[in-house]
């Protein structure tokens, strides 16, 4: 009997070693290998911890780093799938502005309700930005799921940030089964693909965006952007707002009609605030073939564009609001 229990106790124990070992070891790959941008939360099983996730990361990533602070908030887009974080427009931003620190907090597959989520846990932080980017994707706005209730910031559960290793720690030792390990591992580099062709598949019309439902729930789209907006602008001195970009030729392609997509960006433009908090910007349909992998994603060439487009709209108005 004594020989069953110790032989019990002894794998237990040893199990229990592997886990601290293995959440160590998974911790200080997350902390070493994203240092710019927000690793692909959506590995993360438990939706609600993505924003204290998010909320750990920017805490962390500030510690020692007293640099001004400019946040990148959207969706697969701004994360900048499929391409390691040096290869996406965040990270050329912080290369033009090395003075600021670039903090890129996109979540693939976000729509509006998580963006406000996820805008309510960095609020809780403390932390202010001197700008932050907002990214409206038209193919996840989703009117559908919004409402004009605007449902106030409630305090989450959240990981203190120790730094580093010791953040991502506090999380994967508490969740045994909540991290997905392998993917996370491979995100980093999972999905490149030879330069930087466009490839298209055509698309049926429930993948795009409803004019009609739009229209329908323009009221409630308005509210969402205000209400994301109001809460961004409670840690940001200003707000760079800008609906993604489409490839016309791709929705073209698939018998979309692209006036629909440009009709839908034009709205957006016109329910967001106006300076000097927030410059809303839209790059329209006409961006290049050759900068896109797909309808709704850029390759790397596109990457650096984009960022040069944006970063010249935030000279021209940081230069206009220092002569205010």
């Amino acid at each position: 009997m004594r020989r069953t229990v110790r032989f019990l106790g002894i794998m237990l124990a040893g199990a229990l070693l592997a886990h601290v070992a293995f959440s160590a070891a998974v911790s200080a790959w997350i902390a070493g290998t994203y240092r710019h941008r927000l690793f692909n939360v959506r590995n993360v099983e438990d939706a609600t911890q993505w924003g204290p996730l998010a909320r750990l990361f920017v805490e962390g990533q500030s510690l020692d780093d007293p640099r001004p602070k400019i946040l990148l908030f959207g969706s697969s887009f701004t994360w900048g799938y499929s391409w390691p974080e040096e290869d996406v427009f965040s990270w050329h931003l912080q290369e033009a502005m090395p003075e600021y620190q670039v903090l890129n907090l996109a979540v693939i597959g976000q729509d509006m309700s998580g963006l406000l989520k996820l805008a309510c846990d960095i609020h809780g932080t403390g932390i202010k930005s001197i700008f932050s980017v907002v990214e409206v994707n038209l193919f996840n706005l989703r009117p559908q799921n919004l409402s004009l209730d605007s449902q106030p910031c409630t305090e989450s559960s959240h990981y203190h940030a120790l730094g580093g290793l010791i953040n991502y720690f506090h999380f994967t030792i508490s969740h045994p089964w909540g991290l997905e390990y392998p993917r996370t591992f491979w995100n980093e580099y999972d999905y490149q693909q030879p330069e930087r062709q466009f490839s298209w598949t055509p698309l049926p019309n429930s993948y795009f965006p409803d004019l009609t439902l739009f229209k329908e729930r323009q009221i409630h789209i308005k509210s969402t952007i205000e209400r994301a907006i109001e809460l961004v602008s409670t840690f940001s001195n200003s707000i760079y707002l800008f609906v993604a970009p489409t490839l016309q030729e791709g929705a073209e392609l698939s018998k979309y009609p692209p006036e629909n997509l440009q009709t839908i960006a034009d709205m957006i433009v016109s329910f967001c605030a106006s300076p000097p908090i927030t410059l809303c910007l839209d790059p329209g349909l006409g961006l290049p073939r050759n900068d896109f992998g797909n309808l709704t994603h850029l390759n790397m060439a596109g990457h650096r564009a984009f960022g040069s487009w944006l970063l010249s709209h935030m000279d021209r108005w940081r230069v206009e609001l220092s002569a205010q």
